[in-house]
């Protein structure tokens, strides 16, 4: 027998169907916190927005351009408006290493020696790999956060 008091809770079958509607709806909550979030998560928190749906989806990736950060998940492409565009200038971000890539969009980016050498390690391995792939953009892309990156002291 049926107990007619139980609430039963519905399967959400079309998140079963299509993953990203999922996605979809959780940036809609993320959206709808609080006035403004569209402003903060596009004019420099898209790497933390990215974040966020990274903590939610850990098989998805963050995907950054120097301009604008984008998440990847099941082959859709997310920012805090829903879809986004993705372009061959999006990259993984650990490709920056994600620490410095996140802290070189601050204005307020500084690193130590010891920091800057490890950035710069990172960031020659980058260039050789894009070097050898004879992908010239991203090639000079890094090599102009190289610079960036060896200017930047305490």
């Amino acid at each position: 027998m049926i107990n007619h008091l139980t609430p039963t809770i519905a399967k959400p079958v079309l998140c079963d169907v299509l993953p990203f509607t999922h996605v979809l709806q959780t940036i809609e909550l993320v959206r709808n916190s609080f006035d403004g979030s569209e402003v903060v998560y596009t004019q420099g928190s898209c790497v933390k927005f990215s974040m966020i749906l990274k903590h939610i989806y850990p098989t998805g990736k963050i995907l950054y351009d120097l301009s604008h950060a984008i998440f990847e998940y099941e082959g859709n492409y997310f920012d805090i408006n829903g879809f986004a565009n993705h372009t061959k200038n999006h990259i993984p971000i650990e490709d920056y290493g994600i620490l410095s890539a996140h802290n070189s969009m601050n204005l307020k980016y500084r690193v130590n020696e010891k920091d800057k050498g490890r950035v710069i390690t990172r960031l020659i391995g980058t260039i050789d790999k894009y070097w050898q792939q004879k992908d010239l953009q991203k090639v000079i892309h890094f090599v102009n956060r190289l610079k960036t990156v060896t200017e930047c002291v305490i």
